[in-house]
């Protein structure tokens, strides 16, 4: 009687995923607290960068394509005013006339902006105040007192070019752009860490960021005359 054998199954081969649990770089820190960490700051950080971020990027866009922006032209008007002879003199004999001078026109009269320059000639002071709301330019007589203010108040595309630049904002919006641009960095760096701990993603991570990096370097040098 002929014995029956049953045909062998072929083996399937099983794909091994790599293990991460020995890809390591800080001896002695345990790497599920610093991953935890990590995640945990990134999340309360993307609260407020995220916000950011969809602000300057509108803005810069729109920036981009400024004809899609159809705004009014600026309110530009000239008011004539005057300042006692006496207190005129009284500030060009003491320190720092310019400063003070714009001082005294910012609490006497309605200028739009904080003082950033002025010029004292022979027998004029001309002083510039500017602001995301607009501009002002001062011109005052000294010989009679006399003041005229040129005020240009800013039009919608203004205010969003100055917020998204910040050079003629205020103090303080100037420093929320640096504490942006602090956290959108650190949010970035926990980014890229928690990214290339991934060790089964690590090639695949190196080549996106080559070539990102390609690509602002590319357009830079072929784009730009």
């Amino acid at each position: 009687m002929a014995s029956t054998t049953s045909p062998i199954s072929p083996v399937k081969q099983v794909r091994k995923i790599p293990s991460t649990a020995h890809y390591w770089f800080l001896p002695g820190v345990k790497k599920a607290s610093v991953m935890k960490a990590s995640r945990a700051i990134h999340a309360y950080l993307s609260a407020f960068a995220f916000i950011a971020l969809m602000f300057f990027a509108v803005t810069g866009f729109l920036l981009n394509h400024p004809n899609w922006l159809k705004s009014k032209q600026s309110d530009a008007h000239t008011t004539e005013m005057s300042l006692p002879q006496d207190q005129i003199r009284e500030i060009l004999d003491g320190p720092t006339p310019d400063k003070n001078m714009g001082k005294l026109l910012s609490s006497t009269f309605n200028t739009v902006g904080d003082f950033k320059s002025g010029e004292i000639f022979d027998d004029e002071i001309m002083l510039r105040f500017a602001s995301v709301k607009g501009t002002t330019t001062a011109f005052i007589d000294i010989q009679n007192g006399d003041v005229s203010l040129d005020i240009k108040k800013s039009n919608v595309p203004s205010i969003i070019r100055e917020l998204h630049r910040g050079k003629d904002a205020s103090g303080s919006w100037r420093f929320l752009i640096d504490i942006i641009a602090i956290i959108t960095l650190l949010l970035s760096s926990i980014g890229f860490f928690l990214f290339f701990t991934i060790r089964y993603r690590l090639a695949t991570s190196l080549k996106l960021c080559g070539a990102s990096l390609a690509i602002f370097i590319s357009v830079f040098i072929f784009t730009i005359p």
